[in-house]
């Protein structure tokens, strides 16, 4: 996962006390996203392939929110221990 996106923010250092603490750690998925993947992606649309292709999106949400998460651990432990004590 890349830690810069087009608008500068920079996931492997999230600033909590911003409005970047607003930002989602996981990716959304929508019906509509799914749609699009199976289109592009599946030459045979059954129900097995587009579970796996759903199965498939999902691990790399998961994925890249544990990396977010993992990159920015010491951040939120600091800002909770901050937001608790004031």
């Amino acid at each position: 996962m890349s830690n810069e996106n087009p608008y500068g923010t920079n996931w492997s250092n999230i600033d909590l006390s911003s409005h970047e603490s607003t930002y989602a750690i996981i990716d959304p998925y929508t019906f509509e996203g799914l749609l699009l993947e199976i289109n592009c992606n599946l030459p045979k649309i059954t129900k097995e392939s587009v579970m796996r292709q759903f199965e498939d999106a999902l691990q790399s949400r998961i994925i890249s929110a544990r990396e977010v998460m993992r990159d920015n651990l010491e951040n939120i432990v600091k800002h909770a221990n901050e937001q608790r004590n004031n």
